[in-house]
């Protein structure tokens, strides 16, 4: 994914589901920019540490339920893509 500057300690991963699709990404480019600004802040702050964020999904409070169980399932699938390489 790429985002308007360049992050030099954190490296960001877009997780994919099955069939290719990248749930994080399409949610993403849905936002106004005003949103679209405050994630990408959000991630830009983490710059202060190495780390690995891996980007499952995203949503809405009102379907949260809905957005975990697809982020505990795009983990899995993630998971088992990694530990057979």
């Amino acid at each position: 994914m790429r985002l308007c500057y360049h992050m030099c300690a954190v490296e960001l991963r877009v997780c994919k589901s099955p069939n290719g699709r990248a749930p994080f990404a399409d949610w993403f480019h849905k936002l106004d920019r005003k949103a679209r600004f405050k994630i990408s802040a959000a991630l830009f702050q983490m710059e202060e540490g190495n780390c690995l964020v891996i980007l499952l999904g995203g949503g809405s409070k009102r379907k949260q339920a809905l957005d975990i169980r697809r982020a505990q399932a795009l983990w899995v699938a993630y998971q088992t893509k990694f530990s057979s390489e």
